[in-house]
C-alpha cells in the first residue's frame, strides 16, 4: 500500500520511530478525530495534508476533502496510499491556493502556521476559500515531554 515517506522530522508519520515522533502522531490523529464533526458531509480542504493519513480519515464522512501540501513527494505518497472515491490532492503553495473563493465548508490546517513565511496571507486564503477553519499549532511553552527542545528548526516561528 505505497512506500514510507522519508521522516524528516518535519512532519508526523504513522511509521514514527522514536517514542516523541509517535506521541506527535497521535496529537495528530486526535485533531483529525477532533474535526469529523466539522467536516462531516461537507467539502473540506486539508492544508498541509503531509503523509495523507488525516484526510483519509476525514474522507470517511465528509462530501469531499481536497488534501493539499507544497511538498511533492508527500502529496505523491498520500495519493498512492489513501485511494478513496471522496478524497483528491493536490501540490499547492498555502499562500497562493490555486481554488475558488468559498469553494469549502471547513479548512482543517492542523500543525502548518507556525511552518509559513507570510502567516497573513496563508490566513487570508484560509478565509477566502472556507467557511470555517479549525487551525492547530504547538504551544511553544508545552511540550508533550519534559525533554523536548523548545524550537523545532522547521518552524519559523511559534506560537
Amino acid at each position: 500500500m505505497g512506500s514510507n515517506l522519508t521522516d524528516t522530522k518535519e512532519r508526523a508519520l504513522p511509521q514514527a520511530q522514536t517514542r516523541e515522533n509517535y506521541l506527535v502522531y497521535l496529537k495528530h490523529v486526535a485533531l483529525y478525530d477532533f474535526a469529523k464533526s466539522y467536516s462531516a458531509e461537507k467539502t473540506v480542504l486539508d492544508l498541509g495534508c503531509g503523509e495523507g493519513y488525516g484526510s483519509a480519515a476525514l474522507a470517511r464522512s465528509a462530501r469531499l476533502v481536497v488534501a493539499a501540501d507544497y511538498d511533492f513527494a508527500a502529496v505523491a505518497h498520500a495519493a498512492q496510499k489513501y485511494r478513496a472515491p471522496r478524497l483528491a490532492f493536490i501540490v499547492c503553495d498555502a499562500q497562493r491556493l490555486p481554488l475558488r473563493s468559498d469553494a469549502f465548508g471547513a479548512v482543517v490546517s492542523f500543525e502548518v502556521i507556525e511552518h509559513i513565511p507570510n502567516v497573513a496571507q496563508y490566513l487570508s486564503e484560509i478565509k477566502r476559500v472556507g467557511t470555517a477553519a479549525l487551525i492547530s499549532t504547538p504551544n511553544r511553552a508545552l511540550r508533550l515531554l519534559p525533554f523536548q527542545k523548545p524550537w523545532n528548526r522547521y518552524h519559523r516561528r511559534e506560537y
